[in-house]
């Protein structure tokens, strides 16, 4: 909880900075809003703010989302641009196919480990694995994304499916 304290005033001066429309953080991840022409500048005004708190951006996590890959400029080479979509704080947002994919991943992992946790010996502990882990991690997902999005509907029914099957498996 200390690390939030120093941050937020240095999200606060960015946040000030005449081309940032937004900075937010959680934990050490930081969300900057700001036009595509001005992707450049916002980025360097946060080296700079992160830096007077002995903070480094880490390039390789930056991304960059805009629906005009072509009015970025200037940004260093290891960031990345895209138009598809972005994924934040685990959720994905952008282009239906973005979503859906990276949806799709996570239902696959959460599917796996709900599988592995139906064959387990003991029924207490699978039955608290399920609930406090595998059904949690979905339940992340439901509870911040339209639960009418496509992508959410079609990867919920396969998740809950697996579910039951596990909880069979566990009470049998």
């Amino acid at each position: 909880m200390l690390f939030a304290l120093a941050l937020h005033p240095v999200l606060q001066r960015i946040h000030a900075a005449a081309v940032v429309d937004s900075a937010t953080g959680y934990l050490d991840d930081v969300f900057l809003c700001a036009a595509t022409h001005n992707a450049n500048e916002a980025l360097a005004i946060a080296r700079r703010e992160l830096r007077t708190v002995k903070l480094e951006l880490n390039l390789s996590k930056v991304h960059t989302y805009t629906l005009h890959p072509e009015e970025a400029h200037g940004l260093p080479p290891e960031v990345p641009v895209t138009s598809e979509g972005v994924t934040i704080l685990g959720i994905p947002l952008g282009a239906d196919n973005y979503v859906h994919s990276v949806l799709d991943d996570r239902r696959k992992k959460v599917e796996s480990f709900i599988h592995k946790v139906g064959d387990l010996p003991n029924t207490q502990i699978g039955l608290l694995l399920l609930r406090f882990c595998g059904i949690t991690k979905w339940g992340y997902v439901t509870r911040l994304m339209p639960i009418n999005h496509p992508a959410v509907q079609a990867t919920t029914s396969s998740v809950d499916a697996r579910a039951q099957v596990a909880v069979r498996k566990l009470l049998q």
